[in-house]
């Protein structure tokens, strides 16, 4: 897939612009910014977006409304990240469904949102957050890190760039597969714990991880035996 890249120094939202210009913009389109004034994450979090990091989103137009990649392209895109920092010998773990920890603090995120008319699927656009240079922490509620940390010299181009190639290298085959394609790397890097509290709404579960569904569902065992399967939610960190 040809891709087309698209630059600002500073913009509010790279996710915000492509969904404001997805009918003008080609399937595989990527926005990249330096800066965001209102940058965000999950449940309409502030993500912090200092100069130097990685804050980009990807257009995809997939030819029809495509349940098994929508259902998982977070948890293709946390996998396709993964690998990235793998590139530069970096260990990471997935906290599901797709937060990027490296030592077990956060140092990316992913947010994906669609735009559906009716039954028509105008397009998907996948928001990359990747901490390459400490953010101001004071503005953070959770442990985080960044690659400079792990490495000697970090080149955003650069891993912008591999990011584009690792993504659409992969991409066709999970298009077609869906999770699938990826459920065993995911697992293997899936951040696992004894026991877990999963926030959905005003409602907690709490149990035992016992994987992710063909969709990419968290499936929880309760101390009851029951298998609860969550479609969204966010595991609390105790």
């Amino acid at each position: 897939m040809d891709t087309n890249i698209l630059f600002f120094p500073e913009i509010d939202s790279t996710n915000s612009y492509a969904l404001e210009h997805l009918d003008q913009l080609m399937d595989g389109t990527m926005i990249v910014a330096d800066s965001q004034t209102a940058g965000r994450g999950r449940f309409a979090r502030k993500w912090v977006s200092d100069s130097g990091n990685v804050h980009m989103s990807i257009v995809l137009k997939p030819d029809s409304l495509n349940y098994k990649l929508i259902s998982g392209i977070g948890l293709f895109v946390a996998v396709i990240i993964s690998r990235v920092l793998e590139d530069y010998k970096v260990s990471s773990q997935i906290k599901w469904p797709n937060d990027i920890l490296v030592g077990g603090k956060k140092i990316g995120g992913i947010l994906v949102e669609s735009s559906i008319q009716g039954s028509v699927l105008r397009g998907l656009v996948v928001g990359i957050g990747l901490n390459l240079q400490l953010p101001d922490t004071s503005l953070i509620s959770q442990p985080v890190t960044a690659l400079c940390q792990h490495i000697p010299i970090v080149n955003r181009d650069e891993v912008v760039r591999k990011v584009n190639s690792i993504f659409f290298k992969a991409y066709r085959e999970f298009s077609v597969l869906g999770v699938p394609s990826i459920r065993d790397e995911y697992l293997r890097k899936m951040k696992v714990l004894s026991k877990v509290t999963i926030q959905i709404g005003t409602s907690t579960i709490t149990g035992k991880i016992r994987g992710i569904d063909a969709q990419g569902n968290l499936e929880i065992e309760r101390d009851s035996g029951t298998i609860v399967v969550i479609n969204s939610g966010e595991i609390i960190d105790k």
